[in-house]
């Protein structure tokens, strides 16, 4: 049985959705900023995974929301990325929330113009 499965069975559908604003989405996308910082102070071998565990998490939610396409495009939109009407949501969270110097371009512009 898959996960979006099991969300329809719990998720009441006459309940409304909270919205979600663009603050909160920025306050996401600076989460998962964070623990890029934190993997870039630590620049161990496997810090890395600590900020993919958050990008994943951002992702995963917006998923189960059945939302993915569409938060990826707002926050590539807040960030200033225009153009893109269906980016690939892991690699629009890693533009938002990585710096670009330090992120190789195969990885920045999967599903992206660079």
């Amino acid at each position: 049985m898959s996960l979006q499965c099991l969300n329809q069975n719990r998720r009441d559908q006459s309940q409304p959705q909270l919205p979600y604003t663009n603050d909160a989405l920025r306050c996401d996308l600076t989460r998962v900023r964070q623990a890029w910082r934190e993997s870039r102070r630590l620049h161990d071998r496997f810090s890395i995974y600590k900020y993919l565990t958050a990008v994943y998490g951002l992702v995963l939610v917006w998923q189960t929301e059945n939302r993915v396409i569409e938060r990826a495009s707002r926050a590539l939109r807040l960030k200033g990325w225009k153009g893109v009407d269906y980016p690939e949501p892991f690699s629009a969270v890693i533009r938002c929330t990585s710096h670009r110097r330090k992120v190789d371009a195969k990885t920045r512009a999967n599903g992206l113009m660079p």
